[in-house]
């Protein structure tokens, strides 16, 4: 990794820190979108939409094969620090192997002085092992990491939808994706699952990353003090087909946007 993504490690820890002490939000902050512009019908269901969600989050251990896109988006502001990062993903998840491709901008502004970088991250693993790759400023930096075996820990994943506890669901509705009819279900999650979701995300997909050691992660913010999530799942077949959230922290100082799509 370059020394430049190295000091972007250590800075997202203080801001970390910073921003769970003081609460505060930069005046001329970065705002992440919260709002999802749906196109459903209103539809009533035989079951629950807890029971709907409960049965597609199963459904996912019979899915071997599958690829995915998504768009993340991570905001963090203090009075005269903000951290931005933009970054689309996409892959494919094989029952033995898996492999895919993350590609972004991290941008910190201190002082009003904007500092972009560009990065872009391959991820593969097979017969037990995964490798990461990731390219920052034309320097490649290239990593075996055992633990992402665990294709919960990618956050992006299927199954790592499994590590977020539901709490309710209610069906908003049916919606055509890819030409199939799908159910739409808004959910109201565990807040804290939701947020290690995000951390996920961004430590192993793009170039905000920590050390992997035990206790040298996110874990110093417990949980998003707002969400919106919503899951669409096949009315027939109940697999996920899309997964989106917003979460806020710190009084708005730290805001992630999520939006996956499987096929």
């Amino acid at each position: 990794m370059t020394n430049l993504s190295s000091s972007n490690r250590v800075l997202f820890l203080i801001l970390s820190s910073l921003i769970i002490a003081s609460g505060c939000v930069q005046n001329s902050s970065n705002n992440v979108k919260s709002n999802f512009n749906f196109d459903y019908q209103k539809t009533n269901m035989n079951n629950s939409g807890l029971t709907i969600h409960q049965d597609s989050i199963s459904s996912v251990n019979n899915v071997s094969n599958y690829s995915f896109d998504t768009e993340n988006r991570l905001a963090m502001n203090l009075p005269a620090i903000s951290v931005t990062v933009n970054m689309t993903s996409n892959g494919v998840f094989e029952q033995d192997s898996y492999k895919m491709n993350s590609s972004g901008t991290t941008d910190f502004n201190i002082g009003g002085n904007s500092n972009p970088e560009e990065f872009e991250t391959q991820i593969s693993s097979q017969n037990n092992s995964t490798t990461i790759e990731t390219m920052v400023a034309d320097e490649v930096h290239r990593d075996e990491n055992s633990s992402l075996n665990d294709r919960k820990r990618l956050g992006i994943s299927m199954k790592a939808l499994q590590k977020i506890d539901v709490r309710n669901a209610s069906v908003l509705g049916t919606a055509n994706l890819s030409g199939e009819e799908n159910i739409l279900l808004e959910l109201k999650p565990n807040k804290s699952d939701l947020i290690r979701n995000s951390e996920q995300i961004f430590q192993v997909h793009s170039t905000i990353q920590d050390s992997s050691d035990e206790g040298q992660d996110m874990s110093e913010i417990d949980s998003f003090d707002k969400v919106k999530a919503y899951l669409w799942t096949g009315r027939e077949n109940h697999m996920p087909s899309k997964f989106a959230y917003y979460g806020s922290a710190g009084n708005g100082s730290i805001q992630v946007r999520s939006v996956t799509n499987y096929r």
